[in-house]
């Protein structure tokens, strides 16, 4: 009787130990896939006044189309041609019914009047991956839109007073060196 009751209550222990949640995983940049560009293309958003749609050439076999609210800031002329910063894992999916596969970064002013592009360092190559010294590891293959990653991520994306771009102060790094904007001390997105 005494080793089933034993059995019992070992039993009960098993059944009664809270199971802990699994350590969730701090979401920082290393998460972002963030791969130096060039426009080669930019036309006019069919149905939409603010929103320009653009191939973007980020290494791979075909450029990838993505729709950015820049025509409030940016000719066609200053985006053809452009070399930029593209986020690469973002959810793909259509804007205003025109597919975009990537998000353009840039830098904007508090009162978001102003922005212009993050740009790569001259020698940088399309499709090389902005790394963060300290931030190591494999992007996500697509940021979920639920676990809003790039949205805990984009506090800490920011100028510094020289312009360089950096995450909570670590610059967006290429083989050819950093990457900067125009504009100091200014969130990006």
């Amino acid at each position: 009787k005494k080793e089933k009751k034993e059995k019992k209550e070992k039993k009960e222990k098993k059944e009664k130990a809270p199971k802990e949640p699994p350590a969730k995983k701090e979401v920082n940049v290393s998460v972002l896939d963030i791969r130096v560009g060039t426009i080669v293309k930019c036309w006019e958003h069919p149905g939409a006044d603010k929103l320009w749609v653009e191939e973007i050439n980020v290494g791979e076999d075909k450029a990838r189309q993505v729709v950015s609210g820049l025509r409030a800031f940016k000719t066609s002329d200053q985006m053809t041609g452009a070399r930029v910063l593209c986020l690469c894992n973002v959810k793909k999916g259509p804007l205003r019914e025109q597919m975009s596969e990537g998000m353009v970064m840039c830098a904007s002013n508090e009162d978001h009047t102003t922005v212009d592009f993050v740009v790569p360092p001259e020698g940088a190559k399309n499709g090389e991956r902005v790394t963060f010294a300290g931030f190591e590891g494999e992007p996500v293959e697509v940021l979920v839109p639920k676990k809003k990653m790039f949205e805990a991520c984009a506090p800490k994306l920011r100028t510094n007073a020289d312009g360089v771009a950096c995450y909570d102060g670590v610059p967006f790094m290429t083989s050819a060196g950093p990457c900067a904007s125009s504009l100091k001390e200014a969130f990006i997105k």
